[in-house]
């Protein structure tokens, strides 16, 4: 990508963190005299604007995954204080921000310890030496951190006392609960996969990914669809464009940077092997369930 599309990007991505947080700032408290939605958005672009200049300085995106776990950390710890501070530490809005911090702390952990271990991530061996694209990259990850955690950034600063523990929160957390168990078997079960390996590395089949071909993306969904239901007492007017944390997610997993780079690459390496072509056309894409030619089987 030449400099110019890279910077719009960048800039895109930044107005639409700093619109959608002013559009959900109705009811949330203030800090500094500024609606803390807006604050914490701007916090989690300016973090991984100072991230950039060591790691383009360096030519390095080791800490790249880690420094995403960290923004989520900093956005529910940044938020879950200021409520502390004005509203109180409620119940309902303190289960919410702890969910997501175990979810960051465990795929923070994962993730930079697979970059660790292979030495470097390939998706950004051309990006990192270019400027404008590596920018974009982590303007690009400050908005992901955001937009992702938005629910329940929104739950947490609400004005009040917020809602007490119901039904809604109990069917979300509960997702919650499902959803990240299934990520992280799969996590587990891939790698122990990989470990196994002496040979040409060959695609997974076995486990959760008999079943699908990406349970733990299916995980991941369901455990910030299940964070934005839990918060269905809180929203408001305009703030059920909260909506928009779930949904980004699937955007990006189905659209962006999840299956369509695990295709593309999956066909370079096994494109003309029967057996994964097999694999593909019996095992469902997202949800774990009985392959189709099980299924059918009498």
């Amino acid at each position: 990508m030449k400099r110019g599309p890279a910077l719009a990007v960048a800039f895109v991505s930044t107005a639409l963190v700093l619109g959608v947080a002013w559009s959900v700032s109705g009811g949330a408290v203030t800090v500094w005299g500024l609606p803390a939605p807006l604050v914490l958005g701007a916090g989690a672009l300016l973090l991984q604007w100072l991230a950039f200049l060591p790691a383009f300085a360096l030519k390095t995106e080791t800490f790249y995954d880690l420094l995403g776990a960290l923004t989520f950390l900093s956005l529910v710890g940044g938020a879950a204080w200021i409520a502390c501070e004005q509203v109180g530490a409620y119940p309902a809005r303190m289960v919410s921000a702890l969910l997501v911090c175990v979810w960051a702390i465990r795929l923070g952990r994962y993730l930079f310890g697979r970059v660790k271990a292979v030495g470097h991530d390939v998706r950004f061996d051309e990006i990192k030496h270019n400027g404008p694209q590596f920018f974009m990259t982590w303007t690009l990850q400050g908005a992901w951190t955001f937009l992702t955690s938005l629910s329940v950034l929104v739950v947490i600063t609400a004005q009040g006392e917020g809602p007490a523990i119901g039904p809604w929160s109990i069917v979300g957390w509960s997702l919650w609960l499902i959803g990240f168990a299934i990520e992280v078997i799969a996590d587990r079960q891939k790698t122990a996969f990989r470990a196994r390996q002496s040979g040409p590395r060959r695609w997974i089949d076995e486990g959760l990914w008999a079943y699908a071909q990406h349970p733990n993306y299916f995980g991941e969904m369901l455990l910030w669809l299940g964070l934005f239901i839990a918060g269905a007492d809180v929203y408001q007017g305009v703030q059920w464009v909260t909506v928009i944390s779930p949904l980004f997610v699937v955007f990006l997993l189905t659209q962006v940077s999840g299956i369509p780079m695990l295709k593309a690459q999956g066909k370079r390496r096994w494109g003309d092997d029967p057996a994964y072509q097999a694999y593909l056309d019996r095992t469902h894409l997202l949800i774990p369930w009985p392959s189709r030619r099980d299924s059918s089987a009498p």
